[in-house]
């Protein structure tokens, strides 16, 4: 479920995650999901017609989120993930996912939905690791992105959830998230 910035839920969306698209992300973002990550987690960048991106926490949130797990654990999700080629006939159209970076092999926790065709996110990297198959026209292309540069990226590691209600009231939040059964 997806929270707005009222904390009312705004309704759900629901992330088809393909293996055989990019198998180390898709693997990384069920661990992080069973892991609990993703819950209360704010979508701190929300940008009108190209992306909304969660998945970033500040320190001290990471420090009480690792606490509740052994090391071994935590580190095999917050480790970078070597890039994967990204399928042919894939693109980053509109409605698919994909884990944000910051160059080369730096793939961590961060995701984000494209909300139109970003084809030249291609070209510099970005595997697709799966699309949104319900939700996207009701609940995804709604969330708030009227914030000048999508909103909280710049000082949310830092000071998190404090900056973004403080700075970004208006930003969306998940609730919930769980991996349903494969079929």
């Amino acid at each position: 479920d997806v929270l707005d910035s009222d904390g009312a839920s705004a309704g759900h969306f629901t992330l088809e995650l393909v293996r055989s698209w990019s198998p180390k992300g898709v693997e990384r973002m069920h661990e992080l999901v069973k892991m609990r990550y993703y819950d209360g987690a704010v979508f701190f960048r929300a940008l009108k017609n190209f992306v909304v991106q969660w998945g970033m926490r500040s320190k001290e949130e990471d420090k009480a989120w690792a606490a509740q797990f052994d090391r071994a654990s935590v580190d095999a999700v917050s480790s970078r993930l070597k890039d994967e080629k990204l399928a042919t006939g894939l693109s980053n159209s509109r409605g698919t996912i994909s884990f944000a970076m910051g160059g080369k092999n730096t793939r961590t926790k961060q995701l984000f939905i494209n909300l139109k065709d970003n084809k030249y996110l291609d070209r510099e990297g970005f595997t697709v690791i799966g699309k949104v198959i319900e939700g996207m026209d009701d609940v995804v292309s709604k969330i708030y992105a009227g914030y000048k540069d999508g909103g909280g990226q710049v000082g949310t590691y830092s000071r998190g959830r404090e900056i973004l209600r403080e700075k970004f009231p208006l930003m969306w939040e998940i609730e919930k998230c769980v991996v349903m059964e494969d079929h």
